[in-house]
């Protein structure tokens, strides 16, 4: 079987078919422009393309080189110190393999500030800030609040709430504590200075300095008067209490059903085993109170929902349903969802429901497992045979709306549950020079035959919520330059065995290893070897060729496709092509463990005989280079 892979074939400039395919028919005398290189200026960096860009800009970890020369190893190891070096006054001359001591040096030698190691971002390109880094939320002189925000543990039960959830605050943080006899020490356990109790001022959260009863002194000053404007008092809530503090001794009456005056504060907590639902503190306002009054119902912590996490709950040895509320007490083991992964610390756990209605650990996500396939794939029965389904589960067929219904144009490849990589002149109008509108396509993952209609496999689909094409893509009149696009979904596609992302190198582990003569494998619905297009999914395994073999043995119209500094070359002369439909799949490779398959590629610009819309099998194929646009995807993967 020939064909699989996706491309687009421009011939003689006409679009041919609904598969929206391209292939180049250019003149002979067509010739590649170089770079001209030229001498760069004092403090300029030279690019190994001879293209000049500040030294400043060297290994900050973002793509300033179009050749990406200024982000190397090589060049970070050999040239961050000095470079940084001259920046500084006075100058370093001592540092040589490591960065000054206010910076962390990434393993690729770029220099960071120590405080962006382990801040769960990468900073470093290489992502080695991220390595070794203990979960650890707040550092041991500080206290962590319910919502996992760190404050000093010198502001704990001081009657200010640091924590927005105000759990520095509680009775049950602050009952034991101790108060030295210059404090005043509030009903609920927080020490304030003594000199602010019954100042006319709340310093406790409860507002217990100000406590009518406690700050008014027997004097000989006449009966107070009954307040007759202002706020009545309500009840005292069922579970819980309040306590009134903000209103002068002699107005306060603090009776329930008899008026408050003005400016009279309530605060309102709760008892053991129960939360609060509302404001836990309401003032009188123009004889109105500033909200309803809260309650106090039993403490439930919230159900337990992820889609990457299996949970199993507890409640006295009984198993209760994970997905609704749970009582104080009940105990989860959390663990990570089939086909994906997380750090030995994380993969299982245990976490409880506390008193304060909340959970004892964050539940933290799992990573679907990346580039495995399923080598027999799925045992599937259609027209009487078994077809091999999801063997490939990152491959995603990629449709737009012809007509009345959606017809194949190219694929993709998932990388995350929710992301697509592919090309993109798969969703540019060249006509307009534009990205085409969202609405006219939908996405297609775990589907084998390629009709949309039918339905009789794994099939998921899903709508587009954003289109991400690189900012130097021009289309044709840009030699398809930069050809790579990043799609966001509207939804996550349910991560299983016949749907799984496909492994991006980002630490750039294999990038040596990823060179000609290595053999990747191309999925795609393309033409079969009778130039017709395959109604079911297929796959080959081409080469990636040394350039130089590759331009000897192609036609002088397709050069300047196959020489860009983005691309490389793929195919044979043994019958096997990608062909159209198969633009923006994946050329992809084992590595690492050997069964895990990392994305290299995505199918760019093919060959097609003159005048024609079939595959020419005798000429090479363009890849765009995913190692050159990894700042790129990053960026767009770890902004959602």
């Amino acid at each position: 079987m020939r064909l699989e892979a996706p491309l687009k074939y421009l011939v003689a400039i006409v679009f041919v078919g609904w598969n929206t395919s391209l292939c180049y028919s250019l003149p002979n005398s067509t010739s590649v422009e170089r770079w001209k290189r030229e001498s760069c200026g004092e403090n300029m960096f030279k690019c190994k393309s001879g293209e000049c860009v500040s030294a400043a800009l060297v290994c900050n970890g973002e793509r300033n080189c179009e050749d990406r020369s200024d982000e190397t190893s090589e060049t970070c190891i050999n040239n961050v110190i000095p470079i940084l070096a001259s920046y500084l006054n006075p100058p370093l001359t001592s540092y040589i393999d490591q960065c000054p001591p206010q910076l962390f040096r990434c393993d690729n030698g770029n220099c960071i500030p120590q405080d962006k190691k382990c801040n769960s971002f990468r900073d470093c390109s290489d992502g080695s800030d991220e390595k070794d880094c203990k979960i650890e939320l707040c550092r041991s002189e500080e206290f962590k609040c319910e919502d996992g925000l760190c404050i000093s543990s010198k502001n704990v039960c001081n009657g200010i709430k640091e924590c927005t959830d105000g759990s520095d605050e509680t009775v049950e943080q602050c009952q034991s504590q101790r108060c030295e006899s210059y404090h005043f020490k509030c009903e609920y356990g927080a020490c304030i200075p003594k000199a602010s109790a019954c100042d006319g001022t709340v310093h406790c959260v409860d507002g217990s300095d100000e406590n009518p009863a406690m700050c008014h002194k027997p004097t000989s000053s006449p009966t107070p008067p009954r307040v007759t404007t202002g706020c009545v008092l309500p009840s005292q809530p069922v579970n819980g209490i309040y306590h009134v503090g903000g209103c002068e001794p002699q107005s306060c009456n603090v009776s329930p059903g008899s008026t408050i005056s003005n400016f009279a504060i309530l605060n309102f907590t709760c008892n053991p085993g129960f939360h609060l639902s509302g404001l836990n503190i309401i003032w009188c306002s123009n004889e109105m109170w500033s909200s309803p009054f809260p309650t106090c119902s039993r403490a439930l912590c919230p159900p337990l929902k992820n889609p990457s996490r299996y949970f199993e709950c507890t409640e006295s040895g009984t198993i209760v349903n994970c997905s609704e509320p749970m009582v104080p007490g009940t105990k989860a083991t959390v663990r990570c969802e089939n086909f994906h992964t997380a750090g030995p610390e994380l993969s299982s756990y245990d976490i409880i429901c506390k008193e304060t209605g909340q959970w004892s650990n964050v539940v933290y996500s799992c990573t679907p497992e990346c580039g495995l396939p399923n080598p027999g794939g799925l045992p599937f029965i259609a027209n009487g045979r078994v077809a091999k389904l999801a063997e490939f589960p990152w491959h995603v067929g990629i449709f737009k709306m012809m007509g009345d219904t959606f017809k194949q144009i190219c694929g993709g490849n998932l990388v995350t549950a929710k992301m697509i990589i592919s090309a993109a002149h798969c969703f540019w109008v060249e006509s307009e020079r534009r990205v085409d509108s969202i609405k006219n396509y939908r996405i297609a993952a775990g589907k084998y035959y390629l009709q949309w209609d039918k339905r009789t496999d794994y099939f998921q689909e899903s709508e587009i919520e954003n289109i991400y094409v690189h900012r130097s893509f021009r289309g044709r009149v840009g030699l398809y330059d930069a050809d790579i696009a990043v799609v966001v979904l509207t939804n996550n596609f349910v991560i299983n065995e016949a749907v799984r992302p496909i492994c991006l190198d980002f630490d750039r582990r294999y990038s040596e290893d990823f060179k000609a003569g290595k053999v990747g494998v191309i999925v795609g619905w393309g033409f079969t070897e009778n130039q017709t297009q395959s109604e079911e999914l297929h796959a080959i395994t081409l080469p990636y060729e040394d350039r130089n073999v590759c331009i000897e043995r192609t036609k002088e119209s397709l050069i300047p496709y196959l020489i860009a500094h983005d691309k490389f070359c793929v195919g044979t002369n043994s019958g096997k092509s990608v062909c159209p439909g198969d633009s923006g799949g994946g050329f992809a490779l084992k590595f690492g463990n050997g069964i895990q398959y990392y994305l290299m590629g995505v199918v760019s610009v093919g060959a097609a005989p003159q005048g024609s819309d079939e595959c020419d099998i005798s000429q090479y194929s363009s890849f765009t280079k995913i190692s050159e646009y990894y700042t790129f995807i990053y960026n767009i993967l770890y902004s959602k």
